[in-house]
């Protein structure tokens, strides 16, 4: 799905607050850091989303990273899928500190779709008859 009037690749190009026209991974780095103090997100999550972020700038590996596109991101996560075979929700983490990337330390515009995270299968939950409650209770007074 495109947005109107948006191309389906963006191109993420960093607008400068201070004047700076290359964005060094270390200033990169120093951004991601304040975006995710702000968000208040735990310590977890902060480590989670900077490991995947330090896997994702391995995998594209571009001297500048605001030069980084969203069909860099897509081929990361096709690599983390068909590749590399992650879990579901291992692989949703990676996508998650993408969204962060693009769209908050980025600012970039995009569409959910363009890095959608991949829903598990749906699993019929077991559940007891009233029989077999009435069974359980009686073996734990035993």
């Amino acid at each position: 799905m495109c947005l109107k009037g948006v191309p389906k690749i963006l191109s993420i190009r960093y607008i400068p607050l201070e004047g700076v026209v290359f964005l060094t991974r270390l200033e990169l780095t120093d951004r991601i850091d304040l975006t995710l103090n702000i968000r208040g997100l735990s310590k977890r999550t902060v480590k989670i989303y900077k490991t995947w972020l330090t896997r994702f700038f391995d995998y594209v590996d571009v001297e500048d990273p605001s030069t980084i596109t969203l069909y860099d991101c897509q081929k990361f996560l096709n690599h983390l899928r068909n590749d590399k075979n992650y879990a579901i929700r291992t692989h949703n983490q990676a996508v998650y500190a993408l969204r962060h990337l693009c769209g908050t330390v980025l600012m970039i515009p995009y569409d959910k779709n363009a890095l959608p995270r991949i829903r598990p299968p749906k699993t019929d939950k077991p559940f007891f008859s009233g029989e077999q409650v009435i069974q359980l209770i009686d073996r734990k007074r035993r």
